[in-house]
């Protein structure tokens, strides 16, 4: 039986395109449908505090992002779930980091969860927890940044056959372009199909 669980990792800049939440959430579910496993990882969080802040131009201070990270999360947990609702779809919003990836026990617990929301037919949604964890915010030795290596270890820790990474412009993207480079090698290492393209490729990668 063909392996139909994917991870989808969309970058902050794709889900400010107009429409964006709707239109991935419609294609998720079409692949739901044909008994896909969708495993999603999600960027945004900064950028919806940002808004509920009225701010224009992104912080550079750490604490500042994770001031923001922490107020916008909320707010971007609850636009996931209300779209995947339309499809009467459950998610679970899981936000862990780095350290869960080094223990043996939560690498684990990580896999269990994600089986599990699959038993029971919801959806994982994942991010880098900004506001504890300074690593996604500023590259960090251990290499998480811009929430591709999280994708390519969520995808190792499920048994993933395939990541599809989401960018503004369709390649590397304009932001997290190392990052990037280095998690599509280690998942290509890793056995895993990679798939690079912008939102409108969505429905044809899946």
């Amino acid at each position: 039986m063909k392996n139909l669980r994917y991870v989808i990792k969309v970058g902050t800049n794709s889900l400010e395109i107009k429409n964006s939440f709707k239109e991935i959430t419609k294609y998720l579910h079409k692949f739901y449908l044909r008994g896909g496993r969708p495993i999603l990882v999600s960027s945004g969080a900064v950028a919806k505090g940002m808004d509920i802040n009225k701010l224009k131009e992104r912080p550079k201070d750490i604490k500042e992002l994770q001031d923001l990270s922490a107020e916008g999360t909320r707010v971007l947990a609850n636009t996931w779930a209300k779209e995947f609702a339309k499809y009467n779809i459950g998610i679970w919003y899981i936000q862990p980091t780095w350290q869960n990836f080094s223990r043996k026990k939560d690498f684990n617990n990580i896999r269990t969860r994600i089986h599990r929301a699959e038993l029971k037919r919801k959806i994982t949604i994942w991010n880098l927890n900004d506001a504890l964890n300074n690593e996604e915010l500023a590259m960090h030795k251990n290499g998480f940044h811009d929430n591709d290596p999280l994708a390519v270890k969520l995808a190792i820790a499920s048994g993933a056959s395939r990541i599809i990474f989401i960018t503004d412009k369709g390649n590397m993207g304009s932001g997290g372009g190392s990052s990037k480079s280095k998690s599509i090698k280690r998942a290509l290492k890793s056995g895993i199909v990679v798939k690079v393209g912008q939102l409108k490729d969505l429905k044809d990668m899946l």
